[in-house]
């Protein structure tokens, strides 16, 4: 929008991103590994995993507004930014270890709504002056402020819906 010497610009954005991570582990989910005095200590152990399934979603959202204003050879830029970003736990079901269900059963993380909610205003300025009637040559300054968009893994650490693994340690008498 333009009228004498002031452009008014404004605009906002909005995206929802859905995030499902999955980690499997093959056969019965069991390793076994050998210590590095093994030849020695005979030292074993044997680590279990569950396999992970845990779901989530992210919303951004932003608006700005802002004026450029010209006089002369000086043009100066006010605007301000409005950014939101939240993200939520989806339910997630962990499955059970395939050859040892009862070791580490099957589990289900409840939906955590905005688990993690984020607002930011951030102003932004600006200002050019020509130093010749031409305007080949310019002086500028400008500040901002700005807000990182959150992403949707950053909630899977919060959630119930972990990674799990079990370790035995036992001594190969064999």
């Amino acid at each position: 929008w333009f009228r004498g010497q002031h452009e008014i610009a404004f605009g906002g954005s909005w995206r929802r991103t859905k995030d499902d991570e999955r980690q499997e582990f093959p056969g019965s989910g069991a390793d076994n590994l050998h210590a590095a005095d093994f030849a020695t200590s005979r030292r074993i152990q044997a680590w279990l995993y569950r396999p992970f399934f845990a779901s989530s979603v992210g919303v951004n959202q932003s608006l700005y507004v802002g004026d450029t204003i010209r006089n002369g050879r000086l043009t100066a830029q006010l605007s301000l930014r409005y950014d939101r970003s939240y993200a939520s736990m989806l339910e997630s079901t962990q499955a059970a270890i395939p050859g040892f269900p009862a070791l580490l059963p099957s589990i289900t993380a409840p939906e955590v709504d905005k688990m993690i909610d984020l607002s930011l205003f951030s102003p932004r300025a600006g200002i050019t002056y020509a130093l010749d009637d031409s305007g080949r040559t310019q002086v500028r300054a400008s500040y901002g402020l700005f807000g990182s968009q959150l992403g949707t893994g950053t909630v899977q650490s919060f959630s119930a819906a972990s990674q799990a693994v079990l370790i035995y340690s036992a001594i190969d008498r064999n």
